[in-house]
């Protein structure tokens, strides 16, 4: 009796049990992973280290699929907890990798099945312009990447887990009219062209993107007028701050974003 007592006892307990984790053929030495739980309330821990460059998080149920890159410690170890904003059900988790820090297509490493049972609280408004800035700082005046003008939004953004699609949805999409532009916000412009005249004659000329460039806000002069962090600007690659004032805007496309976060470092 005691026995089939402690049986029943077993029974109703919520016991969380390992889940199985299955690599695609050969991809376990790219990656070690702790063992992922079966079921969670509303976050996902994951914890490893990878001998790659990126690792990618994709999460998808019958509603769609979410990618979001894991950031690495420069030994490539890992430990983040990731928010799951789209509620509770049936999930299927993959984990992608590149040899590449800059690359936009990965091979499969694993996958594993996740059932998810709550939604996250109200979203804290957290944002990552200051660790933004603080990357931008430390590179300024160096080559990020490959000299790109998009591999400096790209490090900053993946090194603290931030939550953006690539290639050029760096977050929260802005309006400049009606939001607050605030320094380490991204702008994206297309084939964006300026023309600016003087008191004396003199006008000036400048276009962004051919047709795209990505810059970061480093300072805000006043509505629409930014002091920029970027790169591969005028033959040079590497980090320096210019000056542009949208207001003088002749032609093309903008779109600037507030980066943040969807992992959060353990």
């Amino acid at each position: 009796m005691l026995f089939l007592g402690l049986i029943a006892m077993l029974l109703c307990l919520n016991i969380s049990h390992a889940n199985t984790l299955n690599f695609y053929t050969g991809e376990e030495k790219f990656l070690n992973l702790e063992t992922p739980p079966e079921k969670v309330d509303y976050y996902l821990d994951l914890k490893g280290t990878s001998g790659l460059k990126q690792l990618m998080l994709e999460i998808s149920n019958s509603k769609g699929k979410i990618k979001q890159t894991i950031p690495l410690n420069p030994d490539g170890s890992f430990a983040v907890r990731y928010l799951i904003k789209t509620g509770p059900g049936n999930y299927r988790v993959n984990l992608f990798g590149s040899k590449s820090a800059t690359s936009l297509s990965y091979d499969g490493l694993a996958y594993f099945d996740l059932l998810v049972t709550g939604s996250p609280p109200e979203q804290t408004g957290d944002t990552l312009n200051q660790k933004v800035l603080d990357f931008v700082n430390s590179v300024m005046g160096k080559t990020v990447g490959r000299g790109e003008c998009w591999d400096v939004a790209q490090e900053a953004l993946d090194s603290e887990g931030a939550d953006w699609t690539r290639p050029v949805s760096f977050g929260k999409l802005l309006d400049p009219m009606k939001d607050k532009i605030l320094p380490g916000d991204v702008i994206q412009f297309r084939t964006f062209e300026i023309k600016e005249k003087f008191s004396d004659g003199r006008t000036r000329t400048e276009i962004l993107g051919a047709p795209d460039h990505t810059a970061i806000v480093y300072e805000v002069l006043g509505p629409l007028h930014y002091k920029l962090a970027h790169q591969n600007l005028g033959g040079k690659r590497i980090v320096q701050v210019t000056e542009l004032n949208l207001n003088y805007k002749t032609s093309g496309q903008y779109w600037i974003y507030r980066p943040v976060p969807a992992f959060q470092k353990l």
